[in-house]
Parts: structure tokens; sequence; C-alpha cells
């Protein structure tokens, strides 16, 4: 028995034995710290969109065109005569191929008389073709006047030769730049 009494700690030597190598293997299991996320990507700055352009209407100015001939008066006259009809006659023609197109009538004078007279005498010019071409169906709001009096004369000259090419009336079409000719 004596034996036995040597032994009789052994088992509590063992639960002593596993209760220290037990409390590694129990302990709990320490999770590492989580890192904190990353910072969230940034897209790069953007920069603003540029305001949209507004849209622009090409330029419009009055310009000669082939189709509108020139018509000329007498002195001192602002009646039509009969080659002015004709050429008015051939004009229609562009009127007609044309029913959007805006169109100025500038009458003009040679220098002859005071200038007050000839801004008169160019705009009664400039309306006796007007009033010619709307009683022949040409929309009259399409129509419109200038007296340029004797300040823009086509032919440099004080004889009657520079005088009959100053006595007219010019068409001028309201068009963009290259748009007809």
């Amino acid at each position: 028995m004596h034996v036995l009494s040597k032994y009789r700690y052994l088992p509590l030597l063992l639960i002593v034995a596993l209760a220290f190598t037990g409390c590694d293997t129990l302990r709990v299991a320490k999770t590492p710290p989580v890192p904190p996320p990353p910072p969230p990507v940034m897209a790069p700055p953007q920069t603003p969109a540029p305001p949209p352009r507004p849209k622009v209407e090409p330029t419009k100015e009055w310009m000669s065109v082939d189709g509108l001939k020139t018509v000329y008066f007498d002195y001192d006259r602002f009646d039509l005569r009969p080659d002015a009809v004709a050429v008015l006659n051939n004009n229609l023609n562009w009127f007609k191929n044309h029913p959007d197109v805006d169109v100025r009538i500038e009458g003009n004078c040679d220098e002859r008389g005071s200038e007050q007279y000839n801004q008169v005498l160019g705009e009664k010019r400039a309306n006796t073709v007007r009033g010619w071409l709307i009683s022949q169906g040409v929309d009259g709001n399409r129509l419109h006047t200038e007296s340029l009096g004797e300040s823009n004369p086509a032919v440099p000259g004080h004889n009657e030769a520079a005088w009959a090419q100053n006595r007219r009336d010019e068409f001028k079409a309201y068009l963009t730049k290259g748009e007809m000719r």
C-alpha cells in the first residue's frame, strides 16, 4: 500500500499539470486588430463642362445678287420707263424663285439738285418700284426701301453719261455670305 501512497498525489499532479498546460490552449485567441478601411478612392477632380455655346446665327447682310438687275430713271422723274418695266418683269422671276428672301430697293439720284431734294426723289423712285412689284404679286412685307439720294454714285463724273447711270434703283437681297449670288 505504500506504493499507492507514493502515487496518490499523481492524479492531483496530473490535474495541476493539465491545468497549466491547458491554460495556454484554453486561452481565447486574440484576433489581430482590423486595420481601418482604406480611404475611398477619389476620382480625379473633374473640370466643369464648359457652358453650352449659344447658337450663333450666321450673319446676314444686304448684298447684290445676279438675278436682280438695276432699274434706271429719266432726269428728275420717278415714273417707270418701258425699259425699266422690262427689267422688272425679268426680276419677277427671281422674286418667285426666292419667296423667303427679303429685298431692299435702294433709290439713287445724280448729283444735280439739293441733297434734300435728291433724298426725297430717291425715296419716290424706290417706292414706285416697290409698288409695281406688289401689284405683280410680290409680298410687300419682304420689300424694303431706302433712299441713298446722291450719296452713292455708280459712276463718277459730271456729265450726262455719268448722271444717267446714277439715276437708278438697285436691289439688295438680305442673305448670309455665300448663300447665293
